[in-house]
């Protein structure tokens, strides 16, 4: 997705973070704002199977769906970032139109 198509991001209303590492709890609270977060995905065992804010955070495994049916959001940066990226790709999902990393998304929101 290139910068002629932000009105695309106008209407985006539900989406799926994932990662709930130190950038997800920095962000989804701004996020809320404007979108619904219907799951937060993460492969870390202390958090799957709990809610954050009444949001279910599931593997990617079981969210397999969800992802494929909404636009996802990366919210972490550096190996886990590329780790993430690789994962939605390997699901076949197309990075900028499928998923986006917080910092593209945020500077084309």
């Amino acid at each position: 997705m290139d910068v002629e198509n932000k009105k695309e991001f106008i209407n985006i209303k539900k989406i799926v973070v994932y990662g709930f590492g130190k950038i997800a709890h920095k962000s989804i609270d701004i996020l809320l704002n404007d979108f619904d977060i219907i799951s937060i995905v993460d492969n870390d065992n202390k958090y799957i199977g709990k809610n954050y804010k009444e949001i279910p955070i599931e593997p990617l495994i079981k969210a397999k769906e969800t992802v494929k049916s909404n636009t996802v959001i990366i919210l972490a940066t550096g190996v886990a970032l590329a780790e993430m990226r690789q994962s939605l790709i390997e699901m076949g999902l197309l990075e900028g139109r499928d998923f986006f990393d917080i910092d593209y998304f945020l500077t084309h929101w």
